[in-house]
């Protein structure tokens, strides 16, 4: 599975999910923390109750990728530990994918508006929000999002703004990328990425300028620069 020219395998402090989140995915956040605070010894036993969560899970996660595909992403499991959960356990949890990838846009037999991002020989049905939803078939675009068998929650923005947690933003430190503002040249310390291009910013507003103008070019018709 691709996830760009970075890759995170972290299995630190473990986060924990927020009360929002739907029953299935709160329940299968506090299994893993406790699963994270359990001693390797006593780990094999909490495996069969994880798969069993992590199946409730998926359902929700499936549903949400279709009707709430920004909350899919917002509430999906934290790519930091996803190399930490049992391999069994794995199959039934979302993975975070990025990268140069083509957005198709059909319309299938009764009219309806059909989306298939394809991205490193793979491709998925996805579902995405915001401005994305007035694209056009685009051949190369900055991708990112998350998969679960044939289904992608795709971001609505072609640069990934990362969630502000210490285990994630460290393990983004050490990963390849430039660590100095592409604006100013200043040091750098809000993450951002496009597709599997790993920036770091200095400040909000070039943040903010660099998404712009990669959502101007990502409006122009298909193949313009």
């Amino acid at each position: 599975m691709c996830a760009g020219a970075f890759l995170l395998f972290l299995t630190a402090t473990p986060w924990v999910a927020g009360s929002e989140k739907p029953d299935s995915l709160a329940e299968f956040d506090r299994w893993w923390q406790k699963y994270s605070d359990a001693t390797g010894e006593t780990r094999p036993a909490m495996e069969k109750e994880g798969g069993e969560l992590a199946k409730k899970r998926r359902a929700t996660m499936w549903d949400l990728m279709a009707s709430a595909p920004e909350n899919a992403i917002r509430w999906s499991f934290p790519e930091e530990y996803y190399t930490a959960l049992p391999l069994p356990i794995r199959a039934w949890v979302e993975q975070h994918v990025r990268g140069l990838g083509a957005l198709l846009v059909e319309r299938n037999k009764d009219g309806a508006t059909v989306r298939t991002v394809v991205l490193d020989d793979q491709s998925w049905t996805a579902w995405t929000y915001g401005r994305r939803l007035k694209l056009s078939t685009r051949d190369e675009i900055p991708v990112h999002g998350i998969v679960l068998g044939e289904r992608m929650a795709l971001d609505g923005s072609p640069l990934e703004r990362f969630p502000r947690r210490d285990s994630l933003w460290q393990a983004l430190r050490q990963s390849e990328g430039r660590k100095t503002c592409p604006i100013c040249g200043e040091p750098g310390r809000i993450p951002a990425a496009a597709g599997d291009i790993l920036f770091w910013f200095d400040r909000e507003e070039h943040l903010a300028t660099t998404e712009k103008a990669l959502v101007e070019k990502e409006a122009l018709p298909n193949g313009e620069e």
